[in-house]
């Protein structure tokens, strides 16, 4: 029987990477697998919102999520929630709650039946170790039965055991209520200084700060780096305070001893006004900054970007994304990986400009210069998202299925791989 000539080939080919133990090196096909997380009403919680994503070393992935438990509203009751993965996001475990919002903290306080709002939680694992941590706020919630908002309190715990269990909390809110340069705001007798409502606050009065929320991030180098961000009140017991009048910003929380030790970077970003934000190390050693920026000064819904040269000691706006498709104001996910030896930015979030629907991955190889791909993941309800690498060397995007943060949806996982970019 005759043999095609091209059969022939093939057959030589193979023949010969089998005697040389050389393997041909197949193009991978493209991969989208999609999961639920959290179902929508799991556990009777109104609604899983705020999302942190991380890999541990072993590979397992931890999701957390604000569980909200009597509405989608900022300052009601949360527990904060956690599902671990160990088959790529296949499938999820029972939900951890890493805090719950059951009194017990605020009973401690001298204020029995009040419900805690655990809120915004960002992961970071430290490499050497494997020690994960999970950053998180207290939200004052609502005061006087009015959404005020007025201040917060600080905390992380740490999982040695790829997030089964978790540290006691550790009280960080001293850290955020600092003066420009990162030194305690105390006044010259040692006393903190203190805000309108009487509430130790960093130099511009503000005593509400929140981490990421999603993750945060190790340099090349070790150091650890969280990013915050701060405001005044949102309201006052004669109403809402405009939002240029609340003195939005940001500042990263940083250590060098691989988290046994937190310190206060300086505040910056006023002039602009962020809010949620996640940063990535370019190949040049910069940090960049990709922040959420809302109100009426933003009307083209632009993400602001900031650069730091000296690991985060000192940041320069350097303007506006332009080059990024306009979609409405959300917290977004943002992922530094690596294809064929070069650096690949990957940015989550919605593509309509005025709501959260349409998940979409963008990615740029210039370091965030420019938007090389724009990826649909779905076309539905598309809210705050998060992104890892996972051990396989996959990515993972973990959304809000919904549109609006006040109804009920499900939380979806997404894994796909570059090919299913067109990288």
């Amino acid at each position: 029987m005759k043999i095609p000539a091209i059969a022939s080939l093939t057959t030589s080919a193979l023949l010969f990477f089998c005697l040389s133990g050389a393997r041909p090196t197949l193009a991978a096909e493209p991969l989208r697998t999609e999961t639920t997380v959290w179902a929508d009403r799991e556990n009777e919680i109104a609604v899983h919102f705020v999302y942190g994503l991380t890999a541990t070393r072993a590979g397992t992935v931890l999701a957390f999520a604000e569980a909200r438990i009597g509405s989608g509203h900022d300052d009601t009751p949360h527990h904060l929630a956690l599902k671990r993965s160990t088959d790529f996001g296949a499938t999820w475990s029972e939900t951890i709650l890493v805090e719950r919002s059951d009194g017990s903290f605020w009973a401690t306080q001298g204020e029995p039946g009040r419900l805690e709002c655990w809120a915004n939680p960002a992961a970071v694992m430290e490499r050497s170790s494997g020690r994960v941590f999970i950053f998180y706020a207290l939200n004052e919630g609502a005061h006087n039965g009015k959404a005020m908002q007025r201040y917060t309190r600080n905390f992380y715990r740490y999982s040695d055991d790829d997030g089964r269990t978790w540290s006691p909390r550790v009280e960080i809110t001293d850290l955020l209520n600092a003066k420009a340069d990162g030194t305690p705001n105390r006044d010259g007798t040692g006393e903190w200084m203190r805000d309108a409502n009487g509430f130790p606050c960093d130099h511009l009065g503000r005593a509400f700060h929140m981490p990421g929320p999603g993750h945060g991030l190790q340099l090349k180098d070790g150091r650890m780096v969280m990013p915050f961000w701060n405001r005044t009140a949102i309201g006052t017991e004669a109403g809402p305070v405009p939002r240029e009048q609340r003195a939005y910003g940001l500042r990263i929380l940083y250590s060098d001893d691989g988290g046994e030790n937190w310190l206060t970077g300086p505040a910056f970003g006023e002039e602009v006004g962020p809010t949620e934000s996640r940063l990535v190390e370019l190949e040049n050693g910069s940090l960049y900054l990709n922040a959420r920026v809302d109100g009426a000064g933003n009307t083209m819904r632009r993400r602001a970007i900031f650069i730091s040269k000296d690991r985060g000691m000192s940041w320069s706006f350097t303007g506006y994304d332009t080059e990024m498709p306009s979609y409405t104001n959300v917290d977004s996910g943002l992922l530094s990986v690596e294809r064929g030896g070069r650096q690949v930015l990957l940015l989550s979030h919605s593509r309509d400009p005025r709501r959260r629907v349409g998940l979409t991955v963008s990615a740029s190889l210039d370091g965030g210069k420019t938007w090389a791909v724009h990826q649909p993941l779905n076309d539905d309800g598309a809210n705050y998202s998060d992104l890892v690498q996972l051990s396989d060397g996959t990515i993972g995007v973990i959304y809000g299925n919904g549109a609006s943060a006040h109804d009920g949806f499900p939380v979806k996982f997404v894994r796909f791989n570059f090919e299913h970019l067109g990288l």
